[in-house]
Formats: C-alpha cells, structure tokens, sequence
C-alpha cells in the first residue's frame, strides 16, 4: 500500500512552516509548467496600470476619506455630498377612527385603573357606586375588546408572521 504521506510528517510540516515566506520554487526540468489559469490572467508584478483600465476612466478619481470619488455622475443626478442622508419620509397615513363603542371599552379599561390608582396615591374614598361603576365599566371593556377581537388572521396565506421589521 502506498501512500503520499512523507516519512516524518513533523519533519515535512517544519519544512514548510520554514520556507513560508520563501518564494515559489520553479519547475522542474521535463515537468510540464501548466498553469491551473490561462495566461492571460498572468499579471505583472509593476506598478503601471493596464491600458484598458486607462480608456474607462474619463477623468481621475480622488481619494477622500478613503473612498474614491468622481467627479462624474453616473445616475446623472444633481445629487451633492451635502444631500447624503436626509431622507425625508413620506406623510404618513391618517390614524383610523374608532367607533364610539371601542372608545368607550377603551375608557372603561384604562379609566377605572387610572382613578383606582390615584384614588390609591392620594387616600381618596371612593363612592360605593362610583366603585361598582369602575368595576362594571373595567370588565366591560375588556369583554367588548375580546369580544371585537378578528378570528382570521391578518394574512390568510401567511399566517404566522414571524419577525416583522
């Protein structure tokens, strides 16, 4: 059974460990250099640009802040540095209305907590009847919320809605 592992495994890793920063060795005699690219994907090691490049470019870009700029428009706007990031949103829509009998079990709910508490804070005595009205208005409201709640889901291709952002 033969195997490509070499001899002394440790040995062979501290070789390569060694000459990491080595440059590349060249091929050997009577071993075709294939490259696993064409040449033309071959580039040269000097600091000129290609001319290609060159002849895309209409005028030369300027580093500012270390993003290039140029002084060409290309979605051809009359867009400024200044205008970055001030978006300015739509009027958003009118709030719904709510029917009388929402508003009021909304009262009912909210309203007989909001007396119970001060009534809790400042030591107030509260009337026996104003207290059944608390009572009767608090549960009346929470069964007209329950009660006008929808059965479908909003959605009834979709109906659980996940995270929504």
């Amino acid at each position: 059974m033969s195997t490509d592992r070499p001899d002394d495994v440790d040995a062979e890793f501290a070789r390569l460990v060694a000459g990491y920063d080595d440059p590349p060795e060249p091929p050997k005699e009577g071993v075709s250099a294939q490259r696993p690219w064409p040449a033309s994907e071959d580039v040269d090691d000097t600091d000129e640009a290609s001319d290609s490049y060159e002849s895309d470019v209409e005028e030369p870009a300027q580093l500012i802040g270390g993003l290039v700029v140029s002084s060409t428009d290309p979605l051809n706007t009359e867009a400024t540095w200044e205008d970055e990031g001030h978006f300015v949103p739509p009027t958003p829509p009118p709030l719904p209305r709510l029917d009388p009998l929402m508003l009021l079990a909304w009262f009912g709910v909210v309203g007989s907590v909001v007396v119970a508490v001060f009534a809790t804070l400042f030591g107030w005595v509260i009337p026996q009847l104003v207290l059944i009205a608390m009572i009767v208005g608090f549960i009346g409201g929470i069964v007209v919320l329950i009660a006008r709640l929808s059965r479908e889901p909003p959605d009834p291709d979709h109906p659980d809605d996940g995270a929504v952002v």
